[in-house]
């Protein structure tokens, strides 16, 4: 706390000195010519901004920095003076130059200040304050985001959508800081996180509908195809795993847990009064092997036994599970021609196998278990023996 204090203070004098000169029309040539005095304004309000997000991220937010900051003010009367000076500053200035009681304000300052140094010109750190404002977008947004988690939307509808459309705006701000210095991991990062926030309203639409005992509504729909829209789209700026691997399987387990999400929605509470049962069952399957396609190249990447692979073990048995019983259904509800009924027996059979085979035993033996005893309704519908299996 004394050196985030003793900084903010000396960078909030600088950028105080600066502005008196300003006011006072000192010449350009006497603090070291134009250029100069544009990069000194711009390293003190990167300093001002670094300030600000470090206190935002330490343990014991927001105790005694303010203390540090404020205790040296009235001991130099030139200090004193030009604070009396410039104290008519702007708001989005002023904020930028005091410690804040709560994270949002902290952060907002933090932001200001890049917006500030932003302004100085690309001379100096430019792409440095790019990189940072980014950072500080992203962070803002994340935090609107984790505010509406704690959130009852029923009972605080237009605050909840405040706070998503703030999130919103903050990582698209985010999202074109990081793509004007091409920075490609913060990009695909701040994508992912939109695909979060996206995911995050299909959520809490799916929860009201599921306890109203609805339909999936076309609202849902919209948000989880822009959720897949973002996370796919955090992929493309990736473009491969092989720079950021960490990166691209975090994505990657994002995408196919809101696939499964999705298909798994749609398929349990499906829309039959305004599609028809086949429409319905082509979307399942489609987003289901969606899901299977960015769930099942993940595998060999895993550690055995490790969480992660645990995970995508289940998840993509569960795919192949949900596809087995989706084709075993079209089969005994008879709605099918004989070379449809062909074709999905064939179907079925494929992924209950994929399915066993994908489920770890030791994790996941309920699961393996059941697969079998639905694969053995199926073959007996045909008098096979379940000695097949």
């Amino acid at each position: 706390s004394q050196q985030y204090g003793s900084c903010l203070w000396f960078s909030r004098n600088s950028v105080r000195c600066l502005e008196c000169c300003g006011h006072l029309q000192v010449p350009n040539d006497d603090i070291g010519g134009e250029e100069d005095e544009l990069v000194v304004h711009q390293r003190a309000w990167l300093c001002c901004g670094d300030v600000h997000s470090l206190v935002a991220k330490t343990t014991n937010f927001p105790h005694g920095f303010a203390d540090k900051c404020d205790n040296g003010d009235n001991i130099n009367p030139i200090v004193a003076a030009i604070h009396q000076w410039s104290k008519d500053l702007p708001e989005n200035k002023s904020i930028c130059l005091k410690f804040h009681d709560d994270l949002a304000a902290t952060l907002k300052a933090s932001v200001e200040s890049y917006k500030h140094a932003e302004a100085c010109g690309k001379k100096g750190n430019f792409f440095i304050i790019q990189k940072r404002l980014g950072n500080a977008w992203n962070e803002l947004g994340v935090y609107y985001m984790k505010k509406t988690l704690v959130m009852d939307y029923a009972e605080n509808v237009k605050l909840v959508e405040k706070y998503w459309k703030s999130s919103y705006t903050c990582l698209t701000d985010g999202l074109a800081c990081f793509d004007v210095c091409s920075d490609i991991p913060n990009k695909a990062l701040v994508s992912a996180n939109l695909g979060r926030l996206m995911r995050q309203c299909a959520a809490v639409f799916s929860t009201l509908a599921a306890n109203q005992l609805e339909e999936f509504s076309q609202q849902e729909k919209v948000y989880y195809d822009k959720a897949i829209s973002y996370y796919q789209g955090a992929l493309q700026i990736l473009k491969n795993r092989n720079s950021y691997a960490e990166i691209w399987t975090s994505i990657q387990n994002d995408l196919s847990g809101v696939c499964f999400t999705y298909g798994t929605m749609l398929q349990d509470r499906a829309p039959l009064s305004r599609l028809p049962p086949q429409e319905i069952e082509r979307e399942v399957l489609q987003i289901l092997l969606k899901s299977l396609q960015h769930t099942e190249p993940e595998i060999p990447f895993c550690a055995v036994g490790s969480s992660r692979h645990i995970l995508f073990c289940l998840r993509a048995g569960d795919g192949h599970y949900r596809l087995a019983s989706l084709y075993h259904h079209s089969i005994r509800s008879g709605s099918a021609t004989q070379l449809k009924v062909k074709q999905a027996r064939g179907q079925a059979e494929k992924h209950y196998k994929k399915a066993i085979n994908s489920y770890l035993l030791e994790h996941h033996y309920w699961k393996i278990l059941q697969v079998h005893i639905e694969y053995a309704s199926l073959l007996e519908l045909y008098g096979i023996s379940c000695r097949a299996m």
